[in-house]
């Protein structure tokens, strides 16, 4: 559930020598504060590039400077302080960490800090703001011995006064315990919703020292409880401090004594197995109940919130799951309670819904397809990448159930495992999408540019072209030839024939159709060893005994083919599929704090690259590289749904 890392100084002033402590306790994090007799801030650049090169040895990663700004008197110059945070914001991205420790400034001894507070805001206030223009977030450590934010009111006071994303907190209970405030029932209850990191120090309120986690009165237990139900792998960075409590012990003895202090407590909570997941779903429509069904089975999921503009459906829903409902997605985000949402509205709508959790921390499971277009998307996964940055186990997956289906996983097994060896070509052939007039007929909004924003490529294929790039990545340029409307009364594509060229020489077509029957779904992948071919659930391997490029090159044949095997590949159809399996992926990614998602959402733009340029190339009539212009798409869409026949449909009903 958590992240472990530490002030891997306390163990020695040698960077090496904290390296291997660190792992030698089976941590990969450490929290920079001092290395080779210096502070973090006063370190060259040389040195720092020196450095960062052996955390990356050791397979490690940085998980905060812990900086000393802010641990200065509220009287010095203000100045050199803003050039320390400079250089500070400097490190972090150096480091790639998103967090920065921070204080707030040492009051004049025996004055009133009720006298500082203005003074103290202002220059919190400017050290977010560089903060959050270099992408970082700064973590106030809650710390008594004359700093400003020593009790849990002041730390509210400032923290809500600055109000800033960029300013969250380094909970600090042991620290509130030599304060004289009990971290739990005192502290957290009121500072929770701006804790973003946990230093772990415990302490013993009579004997005023810290000691191991578990051994004071700093209510860690119950803080990790209530932690892993709010947030998964939030960093829990151990700060030991075990000079009095464990005067015999060598540096690396103490810092080792609190790790393992801690792993005792984590080892006796709740498996993360056990736990439950937080959960609201977006959209109640066909998909949202294939949704429900399956979260309902899940016994480490807690579904709190349904949501859907239409108010009766989104109750009926709710008095069926003891779920609450909402006809407004942002209540239910902000009300809730949840911590993942599962995103099932309109294709349109997917950015809208995602950005808004995005900026709240809310984890994220998007239907297909990510957006309507690419600029959509790239927005979407940029409003995520900048999420990340405040919080940094944010969790974002694609409805990409297709890549468990068991045949799709023996042909993308095959292709990785280099059995056909260099690829020529690859078509496809899908025309298994049969759908009536009367389908069509079955809602205005259906196969309409401002309903969905197109046809068989938006609304049937997404699976196929995201299968498409996940075996074969993204082609370097695409031919498009869309048919609007060729069979069917709808003013979307009916019939796609596409051609894409890869710069490793490979091509592919696609052919797709909503209009025949009976239909097939049928793939070629020629490799020069061989050709693999799956129809009818059937997947046959054609294996040539010997390269056809090498046999075209040697043979002093004009006319003799390569020897060739047909073999049957074995594929095992029992094995569990479909969008459970992406759900549960999902689900477990939170909850353990190992991500394993099937489709991560930021590949949800590659389909639309290939979608959005096969339409692109048949409305310019020419060939488009990839990426596509983003813009020149988006402003041929729009001018398409201006003359949509859903937004006249509309307009009418509003008069």
């Amino acid at each position: 559930m958590f992240q472990l890392t530490g002030f891997a100084d306390e163990a020695s002033t040698d960077l090496l020598e904290q390296l291997n402590v660190i792992t030698e306790l089976g941590m990969n994090h450490l929290e920079l504060r001092g290395l080779w007799g210096k502070n973090i801030l006063e370190l060259t650049d040389e040195e720092a590039e020196r450095a960062n090169a052996l955390i990356k040895q050791h397979s490690c990663k940085v998980s905060s400077i812990a900086s000393p700004l802010g641990k200065y008197s509220i009287i010095d110059d203000f100045k050199p302080q803003l050039a320390a945070a400079k250089r500070a914001i400097e490190l972090a991205q150096l480091f790639q960490t998103p967090f920065i420790r921070v204080f707030s400034y040492y009051i004049p001894e025996g004055s009133d800090p009720a006298d500082y507070k203005q003074e103290v805001i202002r220059r919190m206030t400017e050290l977010a703001a560089l903060a959050e223009a270099g992408n970082v977030t700064l973590v106030l450590e809650n710390d008594g011995g004359g700093l400003y934010a020593g009790t849990d009111e002041r730390c509210l006071e400032l923290l809500q006064a600055v109000s800033s994303p960029a300013l969250k907190l380094a909970f600090d209970p042991g620290n509130f315990v030599l304060s004289g405030v009990r971290p739990f029932d005192e502290a957290y209850r009121k500072l929770e919703a701006y804790v973003a990191y946990v230093h772990i120090k415990d302490a013993s309120a009579d004997k005023g020292m810290f000691v191991p986690a578990g051994a004071g009165d700093a209510q860690i237990a119950e803080l990790l409880d209530v932690l892993s139900r709010k947030e998964t792998n939030l960093f829990l960075s151990v700060e030991p401090h075990l000079h009095k409590a464990h005067p015999e012990a060598t540096d690396p003895e103490r810092f080792g004594i609190a790790v393992k202090a801690l792993k005792a407590l984590l080892d006796n909570r709740e498996p993360a197995e056990q736990q439950r997941l937080k959960v609201g779903l977006v959209g109640l429509g066909n998909i949202g109940r294939t949704h429900i069904s399956i979260l309902r089975q899940m016994p480490n999921v807690q579904l709190v919130g349904v949501c859907d503009q239409d108010r009766e459906r989104a109750e009926q829903f709710a008095e069926m799951t003891g779920a609450q409902a909402y006809s407004n997605h942002s209540d239910m985000l902000e009300r809730s309670g949840l911590e993942a949402v599962i995103i099932a509205v309109p294709h349109f709508d997917h950015k809208i819904v995602a950005l808004d959790a995005f900026k709240r921390g809310i984890h994220v499971l998007c239907e297909k397809p990510l957006a309507v277009h690419v600029k959509d998307a790239a927005e979407t996964i940029d409003a995520y990448e900048a999420a990340k940055q405040r919080f940094p186990h944010l969790v974002f997956g694609m409805m990409f159930q297709e890549r468990t289906l068991p045949f799709y996983k023996k042909i993308k097994e095959l292709v990785d495992s280099g059995e056909l060896g260099r690829l020529m070509r690859t078509t496809w052939i899908n025309t298994a999408w049969f759908r009536s007039q009367a389908y069509y007929d079955s809602g205005s909004w259906r196969a309409t540019w401002a309903g969905e924003g197109g046809g068989i490529l938006t609304n049937q294929c997404p699976h196929n072209l995201d299968f498409y790039q996940w075996v074969f990545g993204v082609p370097d340029r695409i031919s498009g030839h869309a048919s609007i409307g060729k069979y069917h009364r709808i003013e979307v594509e009916d019939e796609v024939t596409a051609y894409f060229e890869h710069d490793n020489g490979m091509i592919g077509h696609f052919i797709v159709t909503t209009a025949e029957s009976p239909g097939t779904n049928r793939m070629e992948i020629v490799g020069e060893n061989g050709r693999l071919v799956y129809e009818n659930d059937k997947l046959t391997l054609y294996r040539n005994r010997i390269s056809v490029l090498e046999h075209l090159a040697r043979t002093k044949e004009g006319f003799q083919n390569v020897e060739w095997d047909a073999h049957e590949i074995e594929v095992d159809i029992q094995q569990p599929a479909g969008h459970a399996v992406v759900t549960g992926k999902f689900v477990q990614s939170i909850l353990s704090g190992c991500e394993d998602l099937i489709a991560h959402g930021t590949e949800g733009i590659n389909s639309l690259q290939l979608a959005n340029g096969i339409m692109m190339s048949s409305f310019t009539k020419q060939m488009v590289t990839v990426p596509i212009d983003g813009d020149a798409f988006e402003e041929k869409l729009r001018e398409l749904i201006e003359r949509s026949t859903f937004v006249k449909q509309e307009a009418a009903a509003s008069n």
